[in-house]
């Protein structure tokens, strides 16, 4: 998204902990509330984001701290969360682990809520989380505010610029690949 035609971005980084995810989670209720998402869309962005945040906190412990960018237009709201942890060891299966399942449901619920999920390998080690949602809006939309595409990743273009179209360098010296 063009920040001239956005609406709303946050950009945030965050220490692996549970209080951290928390803490995401109310920052995001309070700023799509502000800016008059309906509760119940606002409610699954929100969900995605904890779940995300969730994952890199159960799955990446060498992990110090990991990045969340959202940004809002018009039409849609873009998440991305981006870690350098170890990655995904499996290719994700959507599957549905069944409603007494205690763990491993997060993907699938983030799937459910949202309009689109992309999945991208950081290498040599880590995950980015790209979540997509249609925003409806509580009466009209505010004036002024137009869609955009969304078409780059902005918490890879908050880093080194991509040198070509495949791929972005991490101030770490690494590199997310796009599959």
């Amino acid at each position: 998204m063009d920040p001239a035609t956005s609406c709303l971005q946050l950009r945030l980084r965050v220490p692996r902990s549970p209080a951290r995810v928390a803490s995401v989670r109310r920052l995001l209720t309070h700023a799509l509330t502000a800016i008059g998402v309906v509760p119940g869309c606002r409610d699954d962005v929100v969900l995605a984001v904890n779940e995300a945040c969730s994952n890199v906190v159960d799955h990446a412990p060498a992990v110090y701290e990991y990045d969340v960018a959202v940004t809002v237009d018009a039409t849609w709201c873009v998440a991305e969360v981006f870690d350098c942890g170890p990655g995904m060891t499996e290719p994700w299966r959507d599957r549905h682990r069944g409603p007494r399942a205690l763990r491993g449901r997060g993907l699938h619920l983030i799937r459910v809520v949202t309009d689109n999920v992309e999945l991208r390998a950081v290498h040599p080690h880590g995950l980015a989380i790209r979540m997509t949602k249609r925003l409806s809006w509580e009466g009209e939309m505010p004036a002024g505010w137009t869609a955009d595409a969304y078409e780059h990743w902005t918490v890879l273009d908050n880093r080194t610029p991509r040198t070509n179209g495949s791929a972005a360098a991490h101030p770490d010296g690494q590199t997310v690949t796009f599959l």
